[in-house]
């Protein structure tokens, strides 16, 4: 029987989408805090992806490469920061080489890993909402792997990044309820969809508390951040507007109303 045309490529591309799912995975559940480990662990996993992404392209005969706005957003402190590193590699002789340099190098390195996930995560998930597993499997990494860090380690001055990171997780762990591809790509009955869906809101509403207790100021910032874009969205879904416009002005009010109230207490006051 003969195979299908294609059926490498397929095979290949999931193995590499599946592969950046684990590298996901596991940085945020045990690379949350920056050391040599962590980082050669994080490289050593993306160009593994980068390898298998390379012969997927090879076998489709696809020589594109996908772009991305972030990567133009980047470019201008990358520049900055090659002239910066340069200059002060050129005038060692006047002044030797010291911190500065080292931290040029570092941003450098870390400006490239990120540019490269990027490039890796728009081509394996050009459309994030029809992998709902993948999708699934990263946003529960994110929100475990910051509840974890914060109780187990004690982060101290990161514990804002870390719940800002949790509650970035709920929302990816929520993006494929309610779209085409998301929830429906299981093939479930209209019953037993309804009721996944309603046990994923309570589980994302149960880390969205604990994640808030945890750290306050990073769930009003995200309170905020979440009102502004309801009513941003309020302003372009016109078949939507009125409850959307509503939503986040009542988001909004209550973030506002919160920091008025407990101006004293909040640690950022």
């Amino acid at each position: 029987m003969a195979i299908p045309i294609g059926t490498t490529a397929r095979q290949i591309s999931r193995i590499a989408r599946w592969t950046l799912t684990g590298v996901v995975t596991i940085g945020m559940l045990s690379w949350w805090w920056p050391s040599f480990e962590a980082w050669g662990s994080l490289v050593g996993g993306l160009l593994a992806v980068f390898t298998l992404w390379v012969l997927w392209r090879v076998v489709v005969g696809d020589r594109a490469v996908p772009g991305h706005p972030l990567h133009l957003a980047m470019a201008a402190p990358a520049v900055i920061l090659v002239v910066h590193l340069v200059r002060g590699i050129a005038n060692r002789h006047e002044n030797p080489a010291g911190l500065s340099s080292a931290m040029d190098a570092s941003m450098i390195f870390q400006f490239a890993v990120l540019a490269l996930g990027v490039m890796l995560s728009q081509s394996l998930l050009p459309k994030a909402t029809e992998h709902a597993s993948v999708l699934s499997v990263c946003g529960g990494a994110m929100i475990l792997g910051s509840l974890a860090a914060i109780f187990l380690a004690d982060p101290g001055p990161v514990r804002s990044a870390l719940a800002l990171l949790g509650f970035a997780g709920i929302a990816v762990w929520l993006s494929p309820l309610w779209t085409r591809g998301g929830a429906g790509q299981l093939a479930l009955s209209p019953g037993l969809r309804a009721r996944l869906r309603r046990l994923c809101v309570v589980l994302a509403v149960l880390a969205a508390g604990a994640l808030g207790a945890l750290s306050p100021e990073a769930a009003l910032v995200t309170g905020a951040v979440v009102g502004g874009i309801v009513l941003a969205a309020g302003g372009v879904f016109r078949g939507s507007r009125r409850p959307l416009l509503a939503c986040g002005s009542l988001l909004l009010a209550g973030v506002a109303a919160v920091i008025v109230l407990w101006r004293p207490e909040m640690p950022f006051a």
